[in-house]
């Protein structure tokens, strides 16, 4: 998994496994990477049995398996926010409307990715 420390997916990880009272008993086991892609691309190449990485980043690989998910309550909710500051340009502002077009939000869904408004 990604360093626990430093890394936001470590940080979710590790409250996911101390709410679920597993912490204790893996923390001697895991080895913290630098990041969530490092994490896959050590389970990818057998490295490690299992890995704990977000779903977005397990769907995008062919060689590793979901095997199941941490409970939304088990952890802090991981929120990718996005806004326009004052004084904006208004090509930011059709950006902003391209994201929150069905069309791409289909594209977020079908990656892992839920919408809250």
């Amino acid at each position: 998994m990604a360093n626990v420390d430093s890394v936001p997916a470590g940080r979710y990880g590790k409250q996911s496994l101390e709410s679920l009272h597993w912490w204790q008993d893996l923390r001697s086991r895991i080895v913290e990477t630098q990041d969530v892609r490092a994490a896959l691309a050590f389970v990818e190449h057998g490295e490690c049995r299992a890995g704990i990485v977000y779903e977005s980043d397990a769907r995008i690989s062919r060689k590793v398996e979901i095997a199941g998910f941490f409970p939304d309550a088990s952890h802090a909710p991981i929120v990718y926010p996005v806004a326009l500051v004052s004084g904006s340009e208004s090509r930011h502002k059709v950006y902003l409307e391209h994201l929150q077009s069905p069309a791409i939000q289909a594209i977020f869904l079908k990656h892992g990715f839920r919408l809250i408004r």
